[in-house]
């Protein structure tokens, strides 16, 4: 499976886990031996050579860190806002159990614009509207004629702390230029 692809003429990003933890290994590894010599320029050529590592991969200094990898949560509004602060320019789906949810301005735009029902307010997100989650690709099509970026957070299955850990699944561009 390829970590960038062509998807309904949108551009694709995936972060499918098993991959995303082989490529990071590989990647610190080649950046532990870089450190032995001054390769700054190198680095930088690789990034930009490969500029779908930079979707995936940030430079911290020498540290090399994912970007799909958020920080434990003591809350699942706490998990919300930090998503929606790092992608504000996007619409979210955001999955918890077996549906996709829009919370706040997202949540009325959800309900106008695919027509879905409220849901019951959660506390310090606002308004909630979602959909069934193996409806996901009918309202991707739909989100992704009146969005540019549609960012799609999935649950792990795994805990951290008492919050469900979720990660950026896939983001979608509508028009994306490397």
């Amino acid at each position: 499976s390829r970590l960038a692809y062509r998807w309904n003429n949108t551009v694709v990003f995936k972060h499918e886990e098993k991959q995303m933890v082989k490529l990071h290994s590989v990647l610190a590894s080649y950046l532990g031996q870089f450190n032995h010599a001054a390769t700054h320029r190198l680095i930088c050529f690789l990034f930009q050579r490969y500029w779908v590592l930079t979707r995936h991969f940030a430079m911290n200094g020498k540290v090399l860190r994912r970007l799909n990898q958020p920080p434990r949560f003591h809350n699942l509004s706490g998990q919300y806002r930090w998503f929606r602060r790092r992608y504000f320019k996007s619409i979210i789906f955001f999955q918890v159990g077996r549906y996709f949810e829009f919370y706040g301005r997202l949540g009325k735009f959800a309900r106008n614009y695919f027509h879905l029902r409220l849901g019951a307010s959660r506390r310090r997100l606002g308004i909630r509207a979602g959909f069934p989650v193996n409806q996901l690709a009918k309202y991707l099509k739909a989100a992704l004629a009146v969005w540019p970026q549609v960012v799609l957070i999935r649950q792990t299955g795994r805990y951290s702390g008492n919050v469900m850990e979720r990660r950026v699944d896939a983001i979608f561009y509508d028009h994306y230029e490397p």
